[in-house]
């Protein structure tokens, strides 16, 4: 029976994709072998597991290749994801589909053959395949071989999945019932000030007293407003707002703390903050992906103390970022112990008392997503004397050697195939002071933009556009000038990964006053970071790169032209 396509949109292929925890991980011997044992069936040098993301195939398992991505465009895994059926290629030279691709071209490839790896049905999200350099047609029992081989790695692929998935939503039941207490305190006052206003109608209160019971009533409803709002726990939550732009640390792990205070409490545990120095630092991520890493490790750190004990919580900046220390004095770990806490699935609570009901899987959470973010965990423990979790991460506080006035002028490049949404665009950038020139044809801007880089300074790019996509057109962009800020507004929810470096998001139908904080956020916080290297690799949001020209400087821009460009 002919499989089912994948009709499954891109975007939450991807979604599902991130959410295996796979993307940018190290070797598995679980992988490993069964990728071994297909090169040995088919008797071709070049097997691998090939998991493909937004623009590039990462191959999760490989062997006879030394590269760890591929270009996406034109490969032959794309269409396995597209078809989400098996795809034979005898010879590559032959087929008009693929005689021009990198592969073919450039590396001598002839043979390819891939199946689909689903997670759920019409889910694909890579393929199980071997390559060769010579031309030939698999056998019944290769092709018999590759399909079982794929279908236990996607069984095994999709059960990591659900764990995962599972994991943090263990974890947020937990958070969730602590930050439920917090809101019905905050809105205790906001109760009171309401009561007295409906009560004290005819009361003596001057007017000035009803105002300030008014605002103070107001004040408490929009803190459990926010609180509210931070308790969407999924993957795909939207950015922070523009005013905080990206999560501060400190913040985050005071609200943690907040929400388990009851929790830690109960279990006799007591909480305190040796060190604070990292507090301020501003992680490039979505808050929800910090508060996941601050709690699960917290959480981890209480289930260590049946007994009770210290919790101690600190935070510091460092020269490669900034680090967060959870440490406790329970009973530690064995040398074993310790070489498999960030496994899946991998618990020492069997033997312990199960406080929390953990599963052995939040420590997992934690290293996938501080690994997304470029950053890196580790673990020190000793048996009797407790355990030190350490985690660092790329920070936006780096030393500010250069400011530009907000009163400069910019010239701004807008890409939308929507002219309302250029037209809005163009209005707000006058509105500040700026200039905009408008395109409708992203490939009309890349042309323009090729022929002077340096004439733009900031752009405003859509996602949801052809012929080239805005992420396909910023990478372009940036191949051309590695600097360039750009702004990405789509209306899909792009998580962190899938941001392209010294960019930031606007997710659709963004308010303009949104739209308005964010220009004026990377100008403000524009910095010359030449001496500055981020562990990522990726320039922190609202953080600008040294100008090619070697001035590193703003420039003000004379008049252009803005009209149309289609």
């Amino acid at each position: 029976m002919k499989q089912l396509v994948n009709y499954l949109p891109e975007q939450e292929r991807l979604i599902a994709l991130q959410q295996t925890g796979l993307l940018d991980s190290s070797d598995e011997a679980v992988f490993d072998d069964q990728i071994k044992l297909l090169a040995g069936v088919f008797d071709r040098p070049i097997a691998a597991l090939s998991l493909v993301d937004r623009d590039r195939l990462f191959l999760k398992s490989r062997t006879g290749l030394e590269q760890r991505e591929l270009d996406r465009d034109g490969s032959f895994c794309a269409k396995v994801v597209r078809t989400c059926e098996v795809v034979v290629v005898p010879d590559a030279m032959e087929d008009d589909e693929f005689c021009r691709s990198g592969l073919v071209q450039h590396a001598g490839i002839r043979f390819y053959a891939g199946m689909p790896i689903q997670v759920f049905p019409g889910c694909c999200i890579g393929s199980l395949c071997v390559l060769g350099s010579e031309p030939g047609e698999p056998t019944e029992l290769m092709l018999e071989t590759l399909a079982t081989l794929a279908a236990q790695v996607g069984h095994l692929i999709a059960l990591r999945r659900e764990l995962l998935l599972k994991g943090r939503i263990q974890t947020n039941s937990v958070m969730a019932a602590g930050a439920l207490h917090e809101i019905k305190n905050q809105l205790t006052p906001a109760v009171a000030y309401l009561d007295l206003l409906v009560e004290g109608c005819d009361s003596s209160a001057s007017e000035e007293v009803r105002r300030e019971w008014l605002m103070n009533a107001f004040g408490s409803v929009n803190e459990a407003v926010g609180m509210l709002q931070s308790l969407r726990f999924d993957r795909g939550a939207p950015l922070p707002s523009k005013e905080e732009q990206v999560p501060i640390l400190g913040d985050v792990i005071d609200r943690v703390l907040g929400q388990v205070s009851s929790l830690s409490a109960k279990a006799e545990v007591s909480v305190v903050r040796p060190c604070r120095d990292g507090d301020q630092a501003s992680i490039d991520c979505r808050i929800e992906e910090l508060r996941q890493v601050v709690s699960n490790l917290v959480l981890n750190a209480i289930d260590a103390l049946p007994q009770g004990g210290e919790l101690r919580v600190s935070t510091r900046l460092d020269a490669d970022g900034v680090y967060l220390e959870v440490a406790d004095n329970g009973e530690g770990m064995t040398a074993g112990e310790l070489g498999q806490c960030f496994d899946p699935l991998f618990s020492t609570k069997h033997v312990k008392t199960d406080m929390l009901g953990g599963g052995g899987i939040g420590l997992t959470i934690v290293k996938q997503i501080v690994c997304d973010l470029g950053g890196s965990v580790g673990a020190q423990s000793e048996v009797g004397q407790g355990t030190t979790m350490t985690v660092r991460l790329p920070s936006s506080v780096v030393p500010t050697t250069l400011r530009r006035k907000s009163s400069d002028k910019l010239r701004v490049m807008v890409v939308d195939d929507q002219r309302a949404v250029l037209k809005s665009a163009e209005d707000v950038l006058e509105s500040m002071g700026h200039r905009a020139v408008l395109y409708e044809n992203p490939e009309v801007a890349l042309q323009d933009f090729r022929e002077a880089p340096e004439d733009v300074d900031l752009a405003i790019i859509d996602v949801g556009m052809g012929p080239i996509n805005g992420l396909q057109l910023v990478k372009k962009l940036h191949d051309l000038r590695e600097d360039l800020p750009v702004i990405i507004a789509s209306g899909e929810r792009l998580v962190g990964s899938d941001l392209p470096s010294g960019t930031c998001h606007l997710e659709k139908p963004f308010r303009l006053k949104e739209l308005r904080a964010t220009v004026k956020s990377l100008i403000t916080s524009t910095v010359e970071v030449e001496e500055i290297p981020f562990p990522s690799g990726r320039v922190p949001r609202g953080a600008r790169a040294k100008q090619s020209s070697g001035k590193g400087s703003w420039r003000e821009m004379p008049p252009q032209d803005k009209s149309w460009r289609t």
